[in-house]
């Protein structure tokens, strides 16, 4: 949305040009037709006209993917134990910019004063000809105009982003990723509870921490886990053979296509 601010700043920067008060390059006496009363609706409504360019559900279906994406990526480098928490922080953060969008308003100007203000600049009376000092309420004109489009615009463009915010905080999809986080921390409990205890074995734990160099990590990374030390073993096989799951399809566009199905490693 920060395109939308540059727009706007350089749309009304061009519009309210300080040469629109000119004429053969020398402050004029009097009023353009350029400056008319109507041009702050013109100008208005086809700011809001570009805020709808693009629907508030295209915008949120946009954002909403690259979440999911980035929420898939964060899984694959964090695990699950704290994604559901992540997400529920997430969607709160999401509802306080929302709400803080929605607070951002500000009244312009009261049209009345525009009004009166541009009366002024378009009325050059006789001692303002012989003075030569219209211009001053043309300039006072102008900067008034200028004021109420700018916090016009700067209004619709935050109630743009807490609609934005809104839909995004309540769409169905948070929900789902909870869902799915909950089932699998179950899912991996229940694996865990299923699983045997195994009697020691000090050549398969000698071979282990050889592949996998917890202690290492123990020694000088302090928050490296276990689980972290296998992931990250498995990430740097992953880049080792390379060229070989290329081959074979197991990596595709940069992706990793490896999915388990009844216990077994298998590549669709």
């Amino acid at each position: 949305m920060v395109k939308v601010s540059k727009r706007s700043s350089l749309f009304v920067i061009n519009i309210f040009s300080f040469e629109k008060v000119k004429v053969e390059g020398k402050l004029s006496n009097e009023l353009s037709q350029e400056l008319g009363y109507d041009l702050k609706d013109r100008i208005i409504a086809e700011y809001q006209n570009y805020l709808d360019s693009d629907s508030t559900d295209e915008v949120t279906t946009a954002i909403i993917s690259k979440i999911e994406r980035s929420v898939e990526l964060q899984t694959w480098s964090n695990g699950i134990v704290n994604m559901q928490e992540a997400v529920k922080l997430l969607v709160e953060r999401l509802k306080n910019s929302s709400s803080s969008y929605g607070n951002l308003y500000t009244a312009p100007i009261s049209e009345n004063d525009i009004l009166e203000k541009f009366n002024k600049a378009k009325e050059n009376t006789l001692l303002e000809r012989l003075q030569g000092n219209n211009i001053d309420d043309i300039i006072e004109y102008r900067s008034a105009l200028m004021e109420y489009v700018r916090v016009s615009c700067e209004n619709m463009l935050y109630a743009k982003l807490k609609e934005v915010y809104c839909c995004i905080a309540n769409n169905d999809t948070f929900e789902r990723l909870h869902s799915n986080f909950n089932g699998l921390s179950q899912y991996a409990q229940e694996l865990k509870s299923s699983i045997v205890d195994c009697e020691p074995n000090d050549e398969w734990d000698k071979e282990y921490n050889r592949l996998v160099p917890t202690d290492f990590y123990y020694r000088n990374v302090e928050n490296i886990t276990a689980e972290h030390a296998f992931h990250m073993i498995l990430l740097q096989f992953f880049a080792k053979n390379e060229e070989w799951t290329i081959e074979n399809e197991l990596m595709v566009n940069g992706e990793i296509q490896v999915y388990v199905s009844n216990g077994h490693m298998s590549a669709e």
